[in-house]
């Protein structure tokens, strides 16, 4: 059976591939995912899909942690991982750096937001 789950924070391509390969890695078949919507489609475990989508930065729209200041940060990294890959397909598919060399300082200065974020 397919489970919907609305969702916040989802801001591109890169958020989607960072969301489906996670949710994939954990046994979670037909995930689409859709920026443009918010929304997470997929057969499998809706419990455990919401878990892992809040661990990644993108909690369920109705949810308490919707508005989280740590969530919309963790988003931003979760969305800069899969821009990389993103970027590294792109290069094996045309060949060019672009991406690469773009999405390692952005990871690099997202993570340290991150940090400190926690730190605080």
């Amino acid at each position: 059976m397919t489970e919907v789950l609305k969702v916040v924070n989802i801001k591109c391509g890169g958020c989607e591939k960072s969301i489906k390969m996670a949710l994939e890695a954990e046994g979670i078949k037909n995930v689409e995912v859709s920026h443009e919507n918010q929304t997470v489609s997929f057969d499998g475990d809706r419990e455990l899909a919401s878990k892992i989508l809040e661990h990644l930065g993108y909690p369920e729209a109705e949810g308490r942690k919707a508005k989280s200041l740590l969530k919309n940060a963790r988003s931003y990294t979760t969305c800069a991982v899969g821009s990389i890959l993103e970027g590294l397909e792109d290069k094996r598919k045309r060949g060019k750096k672009f991406w690469l060399l773009l999405a390692l300082p952005v990871l690099f200065l997202l993570l340290v937001i991150y940090v400190l974020i926690k730190l605080t």
